[in-house]
Parts: C-alpha cells; sequence; structure tokens
C-alpha cells in the first residue's frame, strides 16, 4: 500500500511538472521559467497573448478589408496557391549579379559548393538551377 501511494505521489508530481513546463512554453514567462508557481496569472497572460495574436481582418490585394473568417481563409489559400504554382521560374536573375563576389573558395550553404564550381559549369547548370 505504502509503494502504491509512492509511486502515486511520484506520477502525481510528474504531472504537474509537465503542466508547469507546457505553461512556461506557452506564456513564455520568465516567473515560469525560475520556478514560480502554475497560478491564474500566467493563464491569463497566456490568452491575453492568444487573444493578442489573433489576426482580426487582412487586406486584401485590391485594399479590401476581410474580416469574415471564411474570407480570410479563402484569401490566404489563395495566395499561397498562387504562390506555389507559379509557372514562371522562382529563381531571380539579379542574383547572378552577386556571383563575383562570391568568394572562390567560399562555400554557398545549404549544398556545400564552393564559388569556382559554380563560375566554371554555370554554362551547364544553370539553367536547370533557374528552373
Amino acid at each position: 500500500m505504502i509503494n502504491e501511494e509512492k509511486s502515486l505521489n511520484l506520477e502525481l508530481s510528474m504531472i504537474w511538472n509537465t503542466e508547469e513546463e507546457f505553461w512556461a512554453q506557452t506564456s513564455r514567462n520568465c516567473w515560469l521559467q525560475e520556478g514560480d508557481q502554475n497560478t491564474g496569472f500566467f493563464h491569463a497572460n497566456t490568452i491575453k497573448r492568444r487573444n493578442r495574436n489573433k489576426i482580426l481582418k487582412l487586406k486584401n490585394s485590391e485594399g479590401i478589408w476581410l474580416e469574415e473568417k471564411l474570407d480570410m481563409d479563402t484569401h490566404v489559400n489563395a495566395l499561397y496557391r498562387d504562390l506555389f504554382t507559379s509557372k514562371e521560374g522562382l529563381f531571380d536573375y539579379s542574383l547572378l549579379d552577386g556571383f563575383p563576389q562570391l568568394g572562390a573558395n567560399k562555400a554557398t550553404k545549404p549544398d556545400g559548393f564552393q564559388g569556382f564550381f559554380f563560375r566554371k559549369f554555370w554554362n551547364l547548370i544553370g539553367d536547370q538551377l533557374c528552373e
């Protein structure tokens, strides 16, 4: 019986710690990180931040304010659908002006190829990279 009680107390303590970690992450409040108890104050701060971060209206490309959730959802979906289904290449050719500044031995991220590689083989790979 005593072992079961100890086990339950340990489990309850772990649950409390998990809840406090959740609220610490959610509220991003330094007091929780320093170990203060989980109180209504922190919950209220979290709710206040959540309400402050809500998007209540959006302005579309024609300058019209959208306030209905369905209108905002439709607008955002259309915006990203158009962005990611563009028929044009996504490469900005003005970036090619930056190749002279790219050091021959400097690696670009994340592919790790060095500047001299791109300069030497641009006639072979340039069109494929720009598509």
